[in-house]
């Protein structure tokens, strides 16, 4: 059996407008390799939860740490879905230095999306 801790990155995800969500809601947080240009990041680690309580939703990402290279660039973002459409989504860039976690929650802050069907 293998002792060893698997590092965890603690994630809060918030926004600030006062408003209630519209029914249950599928959070969901990824930590990517976004080292790369003109490909797709790789995802190290992601989280799901459905809902239907407010903000703030913390996760818990666990991640393998043999795939950690000291000279990629990591990011964590997040996304909230209402009957599979996006409704609220981190939009800002934040890179998380994974040889040095934090030792308190990454606060990622959302935005809504725009409703308009027009």
């Amino acid at each position: 059996m293998n002792n060893e801790i698997t590092p965890c990155l603690e994630v809060e995800v918030f926004y600030l407008e006062r408003m209630a969500l519209p029914g249950e809601v599928l959070v969901s947080v990824n930590l990517e390799d976004v080292s790369r240009q003109d490909v797709a990041a790789l995802t190290l680690a992601s989280q799901s939860l459905r809902t239907d309580n407010g903000v703030p939703f913390t996760f818990k990402l666990r991640y393998d740490p043999s795939v950690i290279k000291d000279n990629h660039v990591y990011s964590v973002r997040a996304r909230i879905e209402h009957e599979g459409r996006l409704i609220w989504t981190s939009t800002s860039a934040h890179t998380v230095d994974l040889n040095k976690l934090p030792g308190k929650p990454v606060h990622l802050r959302m935005e809504q999306v725009s409703t308009d069907r027009g």
